[in-house]
């Protein structure tokens, strides 16, 4: 009975997230909800993820970077990076060359969300369409994100899954031997494919307001700004080296941020997209219902009986299932969803689970063919002018490329 609860959970939340704009935590709340009430899940197992340690550091490092936002830090890079340059294809190769830096280190829909009005005023002082740059920024910040453990959310959440099962602790750019060569792959295609796929609108961007640091005005912005990408550099070679965890990497440049008045505690608050905190901690005991009640090792079983015992093809599948699911519902959610049907047809074949977890890192991560699966994809939707199509033309040629890219790698870099 307990299975076929869960399994109707799982169903809830893929239908809701298909068919209505709730947000995912409520949508996560709800399925959570009916576990509890029917006795699938205690309180407990229900509520884990709260004190899960991936949860706690997505939450320290939304602090990290209000406190660049806030200490005019990531301004002053914006407005330095972009420059004006001579023609479109230099100018996306501009843009897209450090978001794909800056979103391996920070979350990158902060990134992004930075990023479109400088983008937008850039675009109009140039007189270039935003169609052609602000759907190529949010690939970039996803790229970079599957670059390292810290550039999204999901790779956090996996990690924290997997340091609950009592495996190896995943550091900081143990992702990169895979991640690096997608992102590479993917900014080829963007600056020298992308652009006869992209759409032309001919907009004329309505700009938000965007307050450009002036030197002379405020003299401390950069050394500000300066000195709070150090603290994030800090941070990044800390957890890099193995000094400290990334939990205590970003708990240290957290309360540096707040001690040096980079940002008050009211705008510490406002930094965290409680939204998505939430439902990332509740995810993890849907997780919790799916390995307890045996349904990730039913559909690991059903993945074994289509393509037989060979782990590659086992991969293969494994992989599209979760790029397909990614695009339907939401990256943090299919990588909760997937991580124990990875864990479960990795023993079910006696091979090393490596493989199937940094698949599950990259496959959910990567959603480039339509504005639902990642948050920075729908950020893009309105201020570019797109339509669903557009993703379709751009993203579908852009998920083929990188999963393959994924797939030659991953098994040769973490073998079975």
């Amino acid at each position: 009975m307990e299975l076929w609860l869960t399994l109707l959970a799982v169903a809830l939340v893929i239908g809701l997230f298909l068919v209505t704009s709730w947000r995912p935590d409520l949508i996560l709340g709800c399925a959570i909800g009916l576990l509890v009430l029917t006795g699938t899940l205690t309180p407990a197992e229900a509520l884990k993820g709260f004190s899960n340690q991936a949860v706690l550091t997505i939450a320290l490092l939304y602090l990290v970077v209000g406190g660049l936002q806030h200490s005019g830090g990531m301004l002053w890079l914006s407005r330095h990076l972009l420059g004006s340059p001579a023609s479109e294809w230099r100018g996306r190769l501009r843009m897209i060359t450090p978001v794909i830096g800056l979103s391996a280190f920070m979350n990158n829909t902060p990134v992004v969300a930075l990023m479109i009005p400088a983008v937008q005023n850039w675009c109009k002082r140039l007189q270039w369409d935003p169609a052609r740059f602000l759907l190529p920024l949010s690939y970039a910040s996803i790229l970079g994100g599957i670059c390292s453990l810290i550039g999204t959310s999901t790779n956090l959440v996996v990690a924290g899954l997997a340091l609950e099962e009592g495996l190896t602790e995943i550091g900081l750019f143990d992702v990169t031997p895979v991640g690096l060569p997608c992102a590479a792959v993917g900014l080829v295609f963007l600056i020298f494919l992308g652009p006869r796929l992209l759409p032309k609108r001919n907009l004329t961007p309505e700009l938000r307001p965007i307050s450009w640091p002036q030197d002379p005005k405020e003299p401390n912005l950069n050394y500000r700004g300066a000195l709070a990408l150090g603290l994030l550099a800090a941070m990044v070679l800390l957890a890099a080296t193995g000094l400290l965890g990334m939990f205590y990497a970003a708990l240290g440049t957290a309360l540096a941020m707040l001690v040096l008045r980079f940002l008050n505690f009211k705008a510490a608050a406002r930094s965290v997209d409680w939204s998505v905190l939430i439902a990332i901690a509740l995810s993890f005991g849907l997780s919790e219902a799916i390995k307890k009640h045996g349904l990730d090792r039913m559909v690991a079983q059903g993945l074994m009986d289509s393509v037989g015992q060979d782990p590659f093809w086992v991969l293969v599948v494994f992989f599209l299932a979760t790029s397909l699911l990614t695009e339907l519902v939401t990256n943090n959610a299919t990588a909760v969803l997937m991580f124990p049907i990875a864990l479960s047809a990795a023993a079910q074949l006696g091979v090393s689970p490596l493989p199937f977890i940094f698949a599950v890192m990259i496959a959910a991560s990567s959603s480039f063919s339509s504005p639902m699966g990642y948050q920075t994809n729908l950020m893009v939707y309105g201020p570019g002018g797109y339509r669903f199509s557009d993703y379709l033309r751009l993203g579908v040629p852009m998920n083929l490329l990188i999963g393959a890219t994924a797939l030659c790698l991953l098994p040769w870099l973490y073998p079975f």
